[in-house]
This record gives structure tokens, C-alpha cells and sequence, in this order.
């Protein structure tokens, strides 16, 4: 199977948000959620620090999602912002 990679210059804005062609499909992360008398709380499993709550199981669900994004955002601009010079970014499957 042929997995994206793409080869960037330090500092290169191209719009790329985390998608390369050719890459492999997006695994879903795995949520630990439960529910207490007045909500519905949960931690993403894979991602240390990425929780939430929600009044219902479907805005907890959300919340939890906007949360993951958020935080895989600034991961990827840190990891980013650590390269120096030309740097090459490539998908790794799991």
C-alpha cells in the first residue's frame, strides 16, 4: 500500500491540514465515556488530556470530537514549528 508523503520547506503555508493524497484511511479513536447524575463525561483514549462532558451522550460525543481536532491541530503546528529546514511529512499507519 502506498502511504502520502509530502516534502515541505520549514515555514511552507500550503494550506495542508493534515490530509495527503495516497494516504491510508483515518482510524477512529477510541472514547471512554460515562454517564453521572448530571452528565455525560469522557476522555479520548489515545490522547492524554483530551476529555469532556455533555448534557447528552451525542453533545459529550461532539464536544469529544472538537476536542480532538483541536488538539491534533496544535500537535501537528508544534510538531511543525520543531523542523528546521526542509522537513518531510509521511503518514504511518497504526
Amino acid at each position: 500500500m502506498m502511504h502520502g508523503t509530502k516534502v515541505m520547506a520549514a515555514g511552507q503555508a500550503d494550506g495542508y491540514a493534515g490530509e495527503m493524497s495516497n494516504s491510508p484511511i483515518a482510524s477512529p479513536f477510541n472514547a471512554v465515556i460515562q454517564r453521572t447524575p448530571e452528565w455525560w463525561i469522557g476522555w479520548i483514549e489515545e490522547i492524554p488530556g483530551v476529555n469532556s462532558q455533555g448534557v447528552t451522550r451525542e453533545e459529550l460525543i461532539a464536544n469529544l470530537q472538537s476536542a480532538l481536532e483541536e488538539a491534533l491541530s496544535f500537535a501537528r503546528e508544534d510538531a511543525r514549528a520543531e523542523a528546521q529546514g526542509p522537513y518531510e511529512e509521511t503518514a504511518i499507519p497504526v
